[in-house]
């Protein structure tokens, strides 16, 4: 049977509200799935539960608006969302996240996890408005060009952007500068990256950006260009890395010593 638009179906798990144990076998090798251990709290339960509708609203809303027109749309196409409902460990493992994390992954079935730790029903909007920014890249962008430092911005960006669409520049899921070795390091991989034999310069992105302070410093000069405005979010979701790391080299301001950009909380 062919359906005219995917569903989203939506899963909660916690200690007192285990979710099926189908649903936390898709999910167990989704990267953090089993970062911290899960929470029974009743008021973090109960704040979750009463935010629910919002962020059903809202990602119905995102999903109609931004999902590619198809004559028919298949259950490869579902996406299945899980919030997992963890302790405070989330402050000391990344204390970055500021409680909420959250993870997109297209492999096999599309899925979102969300790990909240804390009742800030704005962050969790945000995160799970970022996650789904990259799911609507997946359906929408062209195929990867084998550029791995301009695909992660783009990547990051037009997840960002979303949220800055949605929510405003002050929930931004990274609120750090990028300091300016860092973005020495970012540019230089961009140039080099046009070198598609050497196989020890994509093992060192990936190193750098999955690195906690290097990938850090990744987020950070993400948001930056963000607030720079030069792109919307409609741009980027058509955008291949090529043509954005074209974009990023002919912008020779974006790798000049601008002064303090600021920080968002």
């Amino acid at each position: 049977m062919t359906r005219v638009f995917p569903e989203l179906r939506w899963h909660f798990d916690s200690t007192d509200h285990p979710v099926a144990a189908e649903v936390a076998h898709w999910f167990e090798d989704v990267r953090d799935f089993d970062l911290v251990p899960l929470s029974d709290d009743p008021r973090l339960t109960a704040d979750i539960h009463a935010h629910m509708p919002i962020l059903k609203h809202d990602a119905e809303v995102l999903h109609r608006r931004w999902m590619p027109p198809l004559p028919f749309y298949d259950e490869c196409y579902d996406l299945d969302i899980l919030i997992r409902q963890v302790n405070a460990d989330l402050f000391t493992t990344l204390p970055e996240v500021q409680g909420v994390h959250g993870r997109y992954t297209s492999g096999g079935r599309p899925m979102i996890l969300l790990l909240c730790a804390v009742s800030d029903p704005q962050r969790l909007s945000a995160t799970l408005i970022h996650e789904f920014g990259h799911h609507l890249k997946y359906m929408n962008g062209p195929s990867k060009d084998g550029f791995p430092m301009a695909n992660w911005l783009l990547e990051e960006i037009l997840a960002e952007q979303l949220v800055a669409d949605c929510c405003g520049f002050t929930y931004l899921t990274h609120n750090k500068s990028c300091p300016p070795q860092a973005k020495e390091t970012v540019h230089r991989f961009l140039i080099e990256e046009e070198d598609r034999d050497n196989l020890d310069l994509y093992d060192e992105i990936v190193d750098f950006t999955d690195s906690r302070d290097s990938g850090l410093h990744c987020y950070a000069l993400a948001n930056e260009l963000i607030r720079l405005q030069r792109w919307t979010f409609a741009e980027l979701l058509k955008m291949n890395d090529r043509a954005f790391r074209a974009a990023l080299l002919e912008s020779t301001d974006l790798w000049t010593d601008q002064g303090d950009a600021g920080e968002v909380s």
